[in-house]
């Protein structure tokens, strides 16, 4: 064998072709379909359907629900009132300072007006306050016994005036604010202006009371 000789020429060799990128056209045709599956229309309906119904059903929910809290709070309202009404009325005897009898004087007017101008609304809402089964009547029936024994054992120890101004004045306190959420919450325009009316009237009264008290 002849050694190799160094000064010899390599042969040329021709540089491979490269590989041409596919084309997008050809990607395309290639790549499996995806199908686009739609919803059959009587499905599609019957969703929006019953997407429909739900939403009717808990608006009148959400209606009945509110209406029977504010048939609920006139009731609880208007027994307190006409239950106070007796109650003033039966403590004018038994008043002995005679600043304290003229405001009892005139918080027995202002029950007067104000259970009079309920009257027909609560008529029209079939709110019968003499419906001893009614239980928010009951309730607030149970709450004008326990204040009638407790005046009953002021009169006997003799400090009926202290013991009815300082009831008086938490019993109006608390009514005022229950006869302002029930104004708002109301619907009814003559149940707005009588608790609005009534509320006014009431305000020096619950003042008048405290200061006698304080006293």
């Amino acid at each position: 064998m002849q050694p190799n000789n160094p000064y010899e020429q390599p042969q040329y060799q021709q540089p491979r072709a490269q590989p041409q990128p596919l084309s997008t056209e050809y990607l395309n045709a290639i790549a499996p379909q995806t199908q686009v599956k739609t919803m059959n229309p009587i499905v599609l309906w019957g969703l929006i359907g019953g997407l429909l119904l739900l939403a009717i059903i808990t608006v009148i929910g959400i209606s009945s629900i509110t209406g029977g809290k504010s048939t609920s709070s006139l009731t609880s309202v208007a027994a307190t009132l006409d239950r106070l009404k007796t109650v003033t009325t039966d403590a004018q005897e038994n008043i002995q300072n005679s600043d304290l009898r003229t405001l009892n004087s005139s918080l027995d007017l202002s029950l007067t007006n104000v259970n009079r101008d309920l009257s027909e609304p609560l008529k029209a809402q079939k709110i019968n306050l003499k419906d001893k089964k009614n239980s928010t009547i009951h309730d607030v029936t149970d709450e004008f016994d326990e204040l009638d024994t407790r005046l009953e054992d002021a009169r006997l120890n003799a400090v009926f005036d202290r013991t009815y101004a300082r009831e008086m004045a938490y019993t109006l306190k608390k009514l005022r604010s229950d006869m302002t959420t029930l104004s708002k919450r109301s619907s009814s325009k003559d149940i707005k202006e009588a608790l609005q009316t009534a509320n006014e009237n009431l305000g020096p009264l619950v003042e008048g009371f405290s200061e006698f008290n304080a006293s």
